[in-house]
C-alpha cells in the first residue's frame, strides 16, 4: 500500500438497538507493518455512530361500558416499515376486563394470517402473523383488528380500568423486533354524564369537529387531543353547535405535542343532548419533517357542573388525518409574507406563532418585553419559503419561566418587519 490518506476498506454494521442514539467508536488494538514484517507505529482517530431508529406505532383509543357489557377497542397502526408480525400481551388494572376475540378489519387482506387472542392467566396474549411470509402489512395507518373483552358483572361503576399493552413484539420480515410507541385505553365502567367523540373531519379546511352526549349540563370542560405519530398541531379552537361558551386561552399545543383544549359556559352550561360543540383547527407540523397519515383521537377528558363539581366522563372514537406535506407546491407555498396573530392568545404557559414565508430567506423570530429588551429568539437563521409555526413555551433564553404580562413578537426578514402582541397570563 503507497504512502498516502484514504480508505482502504468499509464495514457494514447493523444496529442492534431499539432506541436512537449516539455511538462512539474507537480503534483499540491494530497491528501495522511494513514490507519486511517490521512493526510500524500508528495513531488513530475516533468517529461517532448515529443509531437511527424507525418508530411503529400502536394505540388502542379509550371506551365505555357497563358491568356485564362486551365492549369492543379497536387496534390502529402506523408503521414505516413493511410487518409481518404482532404480539402483545394485555393487563388490566383494576382486574375488570376478560379478553374474549380479536378480529381482523378489511384494512389488509389478513386471509393467510393467523390472528388468535388466548387468555393466559390474567393476560390476553394476542397474535397476527403472517403464515405465509409474503402478505407483510404494508407501511402506512389504519384500524387493522377489534378487540372484544367482557367486563365483568362485579366490577364498581364508576371506576376507571387502565388496559396495558406488555411484552410488545412487531416484527419485519427477517423476524427481528421493531422499536414501537405504545399508547394505551383506558376504559370507564358505567354510562359516564358526559361522552366527548370526534365529529366530522374536514381535511381540505384541517379541522375536525367535536360531539358532546351528555345527560347532565357541563360547564366546564377540558380534552386531551392526541396524534400519533406527532404530525399537527391546534392552530384554533371556536365554539360550535350547542356550545356557545368561551375557549380558554391555555388551549394549544403543549410542549409534549398534545392538543389541549379548555373551554366552559359559567353562566349557562351545555344543556343536557347530543351534537357538536367545538370545531378545531389544525396545521400539518411541518417542524418534524413528517409525512403521511396520523392517528389522532381524544386521550383524556374531565368535565364540571356549575358547582365546578366533576362530572362522570369519557372520550372515545379515533380518525387518521392525512399529513401529507408533498401536495402541490402553488397550494402548499404562501403568496406573501404575514405574521400571524399567536394562538392561544392571551395564553398560560404556551402559545403558537405562525407566519408565510413566500420565499426562502433569513429569519430572525423574536420576543421582546415593552421595554425592548429581548426576552426570546424562537429563530434565526436561513429558512425555506412555508407555512410555518413555532412553539414559544413563555421561558427566556436561559430557561426562566418569565412573568405575566405583555409581550411583543416581532419578525424580520429581508426587507419586511412585523410584529403583533402576546399576553402572557399566570
Amino acid at each position: 500500500m503507497a504512502p498516502g490518506s484514504d480508505a482502504v476498506c468499509r464495514v457494514v454494521v447493523l444496529a442492534a438497538s431499539q432506541d436512537p442514539l449516539m455511538l462512539d467508536l474507537s480503534i483499540t488494538t491494530a497491528s501495522v507493518q511494513d514490507a519486511n514484517g517490521n512493526v510500524m507505529i500508528w495513531t488513530a482517530e475516533g468517529a461517532t455512530f448515529d443509531v437511527t431508529v424507525e418508530t411503529q406505532f400502536l394505540v388502542m383509543p379509550n371506551a365505555h361500558g357497563n358491568p356485564g357489557d362486551l365492549i369492543t377497542i379497536p387496534l390502529l397502526i402506523n408503521n414505516t416499515q413493511d410487518v409481518y408480525g404482532i404480539q402483545i400481551f394485555l393487563t388490566d388494572y383494576p382486574d375488570y376486563l376478560d379478553g374474549i376475540a380479536i378480529a381482523a378489519t378489511n384494512y389488509h387482506d389478513f386471509s393467510n394470517w393467523t390472528v388468535e387472542g388466548n387468555n393466559i392467566g390474567n393476560e390476553y396474549r394476542i397474535l397476527l402473523f403472517n403464515t405465509s411470509l409474503n402478505n407483510p402489512l404494508p407501511a402506512g395507518t389504519g384500524h387493522i383488528a377489534d378487540i372484544s373483552m367482557y367486563i365483568d358483572a362485579g366490577a364498581a361503576t364508576g371506576s376507571t380500568v387502565q388496559i396495558f399493552m406488555e411484552e410488545v413484539v412487531v416484527v419485519d420480515q427477517n423476524n427481528i423486533a421493531m422499536h414501537a410507541e405504545l399508547y394505551e385505553s383506558e376504559v370507564y365502567i358505567g354510562t359516564p354524564d358526559a361522552i366527548y367523540t370526534l365529529g366530522d373531519v374536514d381535511e381540505s379546511a384541517q379541522t375536525i369537529l367535536i360531539e358532546l352526549e351528555n345527560s347532565s349540563p357541563v360547564y366546564v370542560l377540558e380534552i386531551d387531543l392526541a396524534d400519533a405519530p406527532e404530525g399537527i398541531e391546534i392552530i384554533d379552537v371556536t365554539p360550535a353547535g350547542r356550545f356557545s361558551g368561551s375557549v380558554d386561552g391555555q388551549t394549544g399545543e403543549t410542549e409534549d405535542g398534545i392538543g389541549y383544549i379548555l373551554a366552559y359556559d359559567l353562566a349557562n352550561g351545555i344543556a343536557a343532548g347530543s351534537g357538536e360543540i367545538l370545531e378545531v383547527s389544525y396545521n400539518v407540523n411541518s417542524n418534524t419533517g413528517f409525512s403521511g397519515d396520523v392517528i389522532t383521537w381524544i386521550s383524556e377528558v374531565s368535565s364540571a357542573d356549575a358547582g365546578l363539581n366533576s362530572i362522570p366522563s369519557s372520550g372515545i372514537g379515533f380518525a387518521i388525518l392525512d399529513a401529507n406535506l408533498s401536495v402541490d407546491e402553488e397550494i402548499e407555498i404562501p403568496v406573501k409574507f404575514a405574521l400571524h396573530p399567536a394562538f392561544p392568545n392571551p395564553f398560560n404557559p404556551m402559545t403558537n406563532i405562525r407566519y408565510d414565508l413566500p420565499q426562502a430567506s433569513y429569519v430572525d423570530l423574536r420576543i421582546f418585553d415593552l421595554t425592548g429588551r429581548e426576552v426570546r429568539t424562537l429563530a434565526r437563521g436561513f429558512d425555506h419559503a412555508g407555512a410555518k409555526s413555532v412553539v414559544w413555551n413563555a421561558k427566556d433564553n436561559n430557561g426562566r419561566s418569565v412573568s405575566a404580562g405583555v409581550y411583543i413578537y416581532r419578525l424580520e426578514t429581508a426587507g419586511q418587519v412585523q410584529s403583533q402582541k402576546l399576553i402572557l397570563l399566570k
